[in-house]
């Protein structure tokens, strides 16, 4: 029986080390893209993320291949959501 990829996987990155944090989360992303290509990646953060945001559009292997939406929480947290086009 194969694998079945929740709806939206969930990355809490608010724990790690801040110059970590880009890489996993483009390492995960590159994961989900290869396994389940529509499967979102929402990221839990504890700032805003577009700096995420604009290396999403600067990298060469992901440039305009994905929506990025953010949006801060009642908590302070921020969550940002990305989907593959």
């Amino acid at each position: 029986m194969a694998y079945q990829f929740p709806e939206d996987v969930v990355l809490d990155v608010r724990a790690l080390i801040p110059s970590y944090r880009h890489t996993l989360i483009f390492s995960v992303l590159e994961q989900i893209s290869q396994m389940s290509p529509q499967t979102p990646l929402s990221i839990v953060n504890d700032h805003n993320p577009q700096g995420l945001a604009f290396e999403l559009e600067m990298r060469p292997e992901t440039k305009g291949r994905y929506d990025f939406e953010s949006q801060p929480q009642p908590d302070g947290s921020w969550t940002a959501k990305i989907k593959r086009k």
